[in-house]
């Protein structure tokens, strides 16, 4: 009698392990929402003196601007996503109390609004069902999920960023559209670029549906104009990071590998 027990209840463990490691497949979907901050390091703005030029002594958080994002997820398998991002931007930038101020007679500020849109790869060192061992579905209180709950990644990918970036002449108080630098100064204006997307994030699950993300990610462009400026002086392209939180929900996958927009009722 207690082994027909015992093995009743290994088999009853075995299959609930089975079944949640094959959760995933149900939930291959993921459509995610967020907001952050937005910092660039261009050509205007920067240090406060004339030292060496590096991205940490470039970062000014009084600079800092928010983003908002959001997009969609493929899940590939239990190491791997597809997503389509979409992020909008504010970046301003200013040279008054810094190295450009003297360099460019009272110097530049600027303000753009941008659109990027991306496609990305996320790679779990972390993933959603490494608790899967036979000892991962239980703790001191008895049998609990087999999902582990915080998740870390890395992600890349490619895609572009539009810009409509203004500046104003701090000296004579101008104000310059960013494609009027073309006649003014010989630049070949850009509004559009290709930007690299890379970075690191860590996923914390709420729910079978829900979970929340932090991300930071760095964006190498193939532009300098983000800013709206290509000074002469310039020796690489404009650069900057978001910090993104955002919320993402889990849509149930049916047998053909279709996502379930909306579930069916009593009601035909």
């Amino acid at each position: 009698m207690k082994k027909a027990i015992t093995l009743s209840i290994l088999l009853i463990f075995i299959m609930s392990t089975v079944a949640e490691a094959q959760r995933w497949r149900t939930r291959r979907y993921e459509a995610f929402i967020g907001a952050g901050t937005a910092n660039i390091y261009a050509d205007i703005g920067g240090p406060s003196s004339v030292e060496e030029l590096s991205l940490l002594r470039s970062y000014r958080i009084l600079d800092t601007r928010p983003a908002i994002t959001g997009g969609f997820k493929y899940k590939l398998n239990h190491r791997i996503y597809l997503r389509t991002t979409f992020t909008g931007a504010y970046f301003t930038g200013d040279d008054a109390g810094t190295a450009n101020e003297e360099a460019r007679n009272g110097g530049y500020k600027f303000q753009s609004y941008v659109f990027e849109p991306t496609g990305q790869v996320e790679v779990y060192i972390l993933p959603e069902d490494r608790s899967m061992g036979s000892m991962a579905l239980y703790n001191r209180k008895g049998m609990i999920n087999g999902f582990s709950s915080v998740y870390v990644y890395f992600f890349g990918g490619v895609g572009g960023i539009l810009g409509y970036p203004t500046v104003t002449n701090l000296a004579t108080g101008e104000i310059i559209e960013g494609d009027q630098w073309a006649p003014v100064d010989g630049f070949d204006f850009q509004r559009f670029g290709l930007v690299f997307p890379v970075g690191i994030g860590v996923k914390y699950s709420l729910s079978s549906y829900w979970t929340a993300s932090l991300e930071f990610g760095r964006r190498i462009t193939l532009t300098d104009y983000v800013d709206g400026y290509n000074s002469r002086f310039s020796t690489s392209n404009d650069m900057y990071d978001f910090v993104t939180f955002t919320a993402s929900y889990k849509i149930r996958t049916s047998r053909n590998g279709l996502p379930i927009l909306f579930r069916r009722t009593g009601l035909r």
